[in-house]
């Protein structure tokens, strides 16, 4: 139920005519440009400058984890590598991973042997027999 006459937008400007204000509008509408991009992402990366020449590569990961996580998972095989991304031996299947993601792994060809402790806590000298 309305009390009152109903006023259509077109009975507000009475003198108004409409093709006139159209063209005017669309004049405006013409000076408006859209606004030139601001923001610029960077062109360049960091990329570490070992990681073409390796084998082997951590993984990052970009997840919310608890205090004292590693940051990177690994080492993982890598079986072809292309300008942006890395193919990777992951729990057996493989995966195309960004570059960004990753990171060189090296490793030691002569790692030392592993020293053995007595029930002292003090490293021995030799290896017992028993120990072996």
């Amino acid at each position: 139920m309305v009390y009152g006459d109903l006023v259509v937008p077109g009975v507000f400007f009475p003198d108004a005519h409409s093709s006139d204000n159209l063209d005017r509008f669309r004049r405006i509408d013409g000076k408006f440009a859209p606004c030139k991009q601001t923001y610029k992402p960077p062109k360049h990366r960091y990329v570490p400058r070992d990681l073409h020449a390796t084998l082997n590569v951590f993984l990052r990961t970009n997840t919310n984890k608890p205090c004292l996580t590693l940051p990177y998972y690994g080492p993982y095989k890598v079986i072809e590598k292309k300008e942006k991304a890395f193919l990777l031996r992951i729990k057996g299947g493989n995966d195309w991973i960004a570059i960004d993601c990753l990171k060189p792994a090296y490793f030691q060809d002569d790692d030392p042997p592993p020293v053995q402790f007595s029930r002292m806590d003090r490293p021995l000298s030799h290896v017992p027999k028993h120990f072996c």
